[in-house]
């Protein structure tokens, strides 16, 4: 079902304390998953950590319809799953496109705009290199962005984009997103069930729509 609908205000005052503590630091970064076949399109999901935001923030955030958005709100925390189209960059590597508006609040002492606005999506996005977006962020802002994602090269029709929590461990992703244990090693280039870092995005691979 769609995410439960709350006010603008509080739901931007969430994504904004989001994004100044991972600025802050204590940030893991991602790298984006590889791939040979350029231009290759596929269907992926993305696990956002805030299934009570608005709606019609999340649209803005992913650049996505209602249709494409779902929650997991009996979770804990929360989760919203966005539908996206995942494409193999010329940079060979598996990416989305969207944009963040940057809100009109403090940002961290000697932030950019990227990183406000990569913060924003709790390690789902990274900034494209250079341009306007490593200026000091202006409220109001709009940065261009790229979302963490990947096209199955298994048996599977999905990966999920999940950000690791503390307290993770294959095993709770697989009895969570349903994905055998070997599935996930296999999708995240693991040689075991090695333990989740927090902060770093793992690739769950889906037989089934969300």
């Amino acid at each position: 079902m769609p995410p439960t609908t709350t006010s603008s205000s509080s739901s931007r005052s969430l994504l904004l304390h989001l994004a100044v503590s991972a600025a802050a630091g204590n940030a893991t970064s991602s790298a984006p998953l590889a791939c040979s076949e350029v231009s290759r399109v596929c269907t992926a999901f993305l696990a956002f950590p805030a299934a009570a935001a608005n709606v019609s923030l999340l649209e803005s955030m992913f650049d996505a319809a209602t249709g494409d958005l779902t929650a997991d709100a009996v979770a804990s925390p929360g989760y919203a799953f966005v539908r996206k189209n995942c494409s193999c960059f010329p940079s060979r590597t598996y990416l989305a496109n969207t944009t963040y508006t940057i809100p009109s609040a403090a940002a961290p002492l000697n932030a950019t705009a990227a990183d406000v606005a990569a913060a924003a999506y709790a390690g789902l996005a990274v900034p494209p290199p250079g341009g306007a977006a490593q200026r000091p962020p202006r409220p109001g802002a709009v940065v261009a962005l790229h979302l963490l994602c990947g096209c199955s090269s298994g048996p599977w029709n999905y990966l999920l984009s999940y950000v690791g929590v503390d307290g993770d461990t294959v095993e709770s992703l697989s009895s969570r997103f349903g994905a055998s244990m070997d599935a996930i090693e296999a999708a995240n280039g693991m040689a075991g069930p090695d333990p989740i870092t927090a902060g770093k995005v793992y690739y769950v691979p889906l037989n089934s729509d969300l």
